[in-house]
């Protein structure tokens, strides 16, 4: 069978020629030419056949939507353009054009070759052009037009009984052809109407919406991991099917829309016009759930906090401060009220046990401010409220007053653009903020301005989204309380810092300062600056798990190797990679140290190589710094590449490296970096723990060079749809009863 690409072709002429015993003229050289047939077309589908006039020339055959040639143009550029679209594609695989161009091109007659997986009533063109043995076009392409046909729409209605009981619907599907697939779905009735308006944002049609939706839940699932296969059988459904709707909302109106598909391998055609009406749902159903609320061993912000419901069903729960007067009826209707749509979506419920105690999974509930009286309410909810509401209360305990709390910072480590500091507070009830200045610079009257009048616009803003804030809720999720460690950046070599705590009371003024004079010394840049050497980069495909222990890891990726020299009297190696749109070459060390020092490697002096996992055709960045035998770090030191196939090495020289770094006890693996590629450093192979920390999409076509997008898509006859405007959290879940 001939190979097709998606979008180009070539051929490589050959000359012959004979010696005689009397000098004869040399014949002219044959010139390749190419008779192309399209022998047969259907709607989804084409059929040709190419024969070269030389039979040992390779040529590529392309199939290109028209528009292709529209924007690309006849002749030279049109051959350059798929050439060049082939090099990007060939690039994001690890190969050179070289290298990808013998796995796609064709050599000799090709006789009724069948392409598939086009779209209906779209124009194409079947281009058909030689190629030398540099792999450049060597004639002029050869287009033949041709459109595939029109869907063949299927005469079948469908008889919906449909029986609605509080929340839930009830679907009897019976369709006239029963040999047929067909899928439903429901939305919001608001939600169709604003989709389908043609005055609206989206103006989807019915059909073009149907396909949409479709298309999205089958996208859905396959993000779950769920093969193709699978999903297909578990959504098109045959012949006379109950379904059932779960989830809805209560006195809410509802669309169905149902429609009949045809399933041809991997795609999926909508061959008949949607049917579509509405419903209406009624009172959330009452159930029989009951709740026990345990409250215990309550503290100045902490509680032991366990809900505990009698069965699975789905309920909301809520712990805010009490007013003292409301019924626990006006607490639900309150808490209903305000997060009615976020409910609705799906949020805020929960099922099981609630379990918020110190022997639990998540540690005891803490609350915003002591010596104030809270309840704790669940009630049932599944579209609407279901079950009367369970209510208890607690009183957390008084706390001493935020100006006697005890305060203290202590500096753990400084670097010379930085430090780790400890904070240590004797209550977890009194909400700070920290400061730091050059020592003899501080102006403390106006860092607590500037605190107060930040802290009345935090509030302020809060209270726009959400109207039941408090100061003491903005303190709680935003400021700090109680000991922790956190490290200070932007500093400056060999300075002295002070360091000041402002503490607030409940009322967001500043009731209590606390200054720490000298408190950071940073160090001074140490002696050492490594360099960083790219040994190369090598295909992780042909790697294929053999050095690195997971073939899937390095499938389609680049492999780099990284020695770091200038390092023979370091204590320490720290290493990291970036990308240069995130962080680039040209940050100073005290810009790099800002940015990532708390993701940094630490590297074995002893063995100072790493291997690192880029994108194909990408710009990387690898940073290093050492500590000197004082322990102090120095300068930032980088070295950029450029993951072009062109560059990459011989296999065989990485597989030659990690051999002989393996020699030893050392053994070479994967090891986590913090964002933009996996690193594969030398480390205990008993110690290995895989990582994926950049998985983006690899390069592709623009979804107008190729015939059909590998992705599943639903058609109906017409280009394929936006679907970014597609809600699709308002779609119900529908489950077949089996």
């Amino acid at each position: 069978m001939r190979k097709f690409f998606l979008l180009a072709t070539a051929l490589l002429a050959s000359m012959a020629f004979t010696l005689t015993g009397c000098k004869e003229p040399e014949p002219e050289p044959k010139e390749l030419t190419f008779e192309v047939h399209i022998d047969d077309v259907t709607y989804n589908s084409v059929t040709y056949s190419v024969t070269p006039s030389i039979e040992d020339a390779d040529y590529l055959v392309v199939l290109v939507p028209e528009t292709y040639i529209d924007n690309a143009g006849m002749g030279a550029s049109l051959t350059t353009a798929i050439l060049g679209n082939l090099r990007d594609q060939a690039a994001s695989s690890g190969l050179t054009l070289e290298e990808y161009l013998p796995q796609v091109m064709s050599k000799g007659t090709t006789t009724q070759q069948e392409l598939n997986r086009l779209t209906p009533e779209t124009d194409y063109s079947l281009v058909v052009f030689g190629l030398d043995k540099e792999f450049k076009a060597s004639t002029e392409p050869v287009c033949v037009p041709f459109t595939t046909d029109s869907l063949e729409m299927v005469d079948c209605t469908f008889d919906l009984g449909i029986n609605v009981v509080g929340t839930v619907a009830e679907f009897e599907v019976t369709p006239s052809n029963n040999d047929i697939y067909w899928h439903m779905f429901i939305i919001a009735d608001s939600d169709y109407a604003a989709y389908t308006d043609p005055a609206g944002e989206y103006k989807f049609t019915d059909e073009s919406l149907y396909s949409a939706y479709f298309s999205s839940e089958i996208e859905s699932y396959l993000s779950q991991g769920y093969p193709l296969n699978e999903v297909l059988a578990g959504i098109c459904l045959k012949g006379t099917q109950t379904m059932t709707a779960k989830g809805l909302n209560a006195n809410t109106t509802y669309r169905y829309m149902i429609a009949g598909l045809q399933i041809d391998q991997e795609d999926v055609y909508v061959i008949t016009v949607p049917s579509h009406n509405t419903f209406q749902t009624g009172d959330a159903l009452a159930s029989d759930m009951t709740f026990e609320i345990e409250l215990s061993n309550v503290e100045m912000n902490r509680v032991d906090l366990k809900i505990t419901p009698s069965t699975n069903e789905t309920f909301t729960w809520v712990c805010a401060p009490y007013d003292g007067v409301s019924t626990d009826i006006e607490l639900m209707n309150s808490w209903v009220s305000q997060n009615e749509m976020w409910l609705n979506f799906g949020m805020l419920l929960y099922s099981g046990v609630q379990d918020y105690t110190a022997a639990g999974p998540n540690y005891k509930y803490k609350v915003d401010a002591p010596d104030t009286d809270y309840y704790v309410m669940a009630v049932g909810y599944a579209g609407g409220v279901t079950t009367a509401p369970e209510v208890g209360f607690f009183r957390t305990l008084p706390a001493p007053a935020p100006e006697d709390a005890v305060l203290n910072i202590t500096c753990q480590k400084a670097d010379p653009w930085g430090a780790t500091i400890n904070v240590e507070s004797s209550d977890e009830t009194s909400y700070y903020t920290l400061g730091i200045a050059l020592d003899g610079q501080l102006d403390l009257d106006a860092a607590i301005a500037e605190a107060e009048a930040g802290l009345q616009e935090l509030y302020e803003m809060n209270a726009m989204f959400n109207p039941g804030s408090t100061m003491q809720s903005v303190l709680s999720n935003y400021y700090w309380s109680g000991s922790f460690v956190s490290g200070v950046t932007q500093l400056d070599p060999e300075q002295s810092y002070t360091m000041y705590i402002l503490v607030f009371s409940s009322e967001g003024k500043v009731v209590k300062s606390h200054v720490f004079e000298s408190v950071i010394k940073t160090a001074a840049v140490g002696g050492l600056t490594p360099s960083v050497e790219i040994i190369g980069y090598y295909s992780g495909t042909d790697e294929n798990g053999e050095l690195f222990g997971d073939a899937s890891l390095t499938q389609n990726y680049a492999i780099a190797a990284v020695k770091y020299n200038n390092i023979d009297s370091a204590t320490a190696l720290y290493t990291f990679s970036t990308d240069p749109q995130s962080s680039p070459a040209t940050l100073s060390s005290k810009e790099a140290y800002a940015g990532f020092w708390s993701y940094m490697n630490s590297v074995k002096v002893e063995l100072p190589y790493e291997f690192f996992l880029a994108n194909w055709a990408t710009d990387n960045i690898i940073w290093a710094t050492a500590a000197d035998a004082q322990g102090n770090i120095g300068e930032f030191a980088n070295a950029t590449y450029t993951t072009t196939p062109e560059g990459k090495g011989d296999y065989a020289d990485l597989r030659e490296l990690v051999t002989t770094l393996n020699g030893g006890q050392q053994k070479v693996v994967v090891q986590h970096d913090y964002q933009w590629n996996t690193i594969m450093q030398p480390i205990e192979r008993e110690q290995r723990e895989i990582y994926r920390t950049d998985r983006s999409e690899r390069i592709k076509f623009v979804s107008e060079t190729i015939a059909r997008p590998m992705e599943v898509n639903v058609e109906i006859a017409q280009p394929q749809m936006d679907m970014s405007g597609v809600r699709v959290l308002a779609t119900p879940v529908i489950v077949r009863v089996r």
